[in-house]
């Protein structure tokens, strides 16, 4: 985990979080988790239940977040016109957020789908709008220090 505190710039805490998953890369955890996927498969359909069970109980849930750069996708596809590009994406069974941004040349549209059970739709509504702003500041942050050159 990357350490993100209250009022923190947001390119900051994204150094912090880009700098832990390339190391993580770098010594191959991000596969970590792949070998207990034998441990967790039932052996028959009839013992399914009691993995589902165990995921709900115990986790491990996660967020995913999918950055797509649409700028290079095309405006027509035959007689159809095409605009706002915009994707949206599945979970995984331990998934409890998945995030899909879409950037374009001038747009940014974002997606939040989430496990309902889990998170209420008031909290997926505060979180999108929390990232919403995080961005709007980050974006004007950035846009003022490139005019103050």
């Amino acid at each position: 985990p990357g350490a993100c505190r209250p009022g923190q710039p947001l390119w900051q805490a994204a150094q912090s979080f880009d700098s832990g998953l390339r190391n993580g890369i770098r010594r191959r955890h991000h596969l970590a988790a792949l070998t207990t996927l034998g441990l967790l498969t039932p052996k028959t359909p009839a013992k399914a239940d009691g993995v589902v069970k165990l995921l709900d109980a115990r986790g491990p849930g996660n967020m995913c977040m999918t950055l797509l750069d649409v700028s290079g996708f095309p405006n027509r596809i035959g007689d159809w016109r095409l605009s706002a590009v915009q994707f949206a994406s599945g979970m995984s069974i331990s998934g409890y957020l998945m995030l899909t941004a879409a950037v374009g040349q001038d747009e940014l549209a974002l997606n939040l789908g989430y496990i309902d059970d889990i998170i209420s739709p008031r909290r997926a509504e505060t979180l999108i709008e929390n990232t919403t702003a995080a961005l709007r500041k980050a974006v004007s942050e950035v846009t003022a220090t490139s005019e103050e050159r």
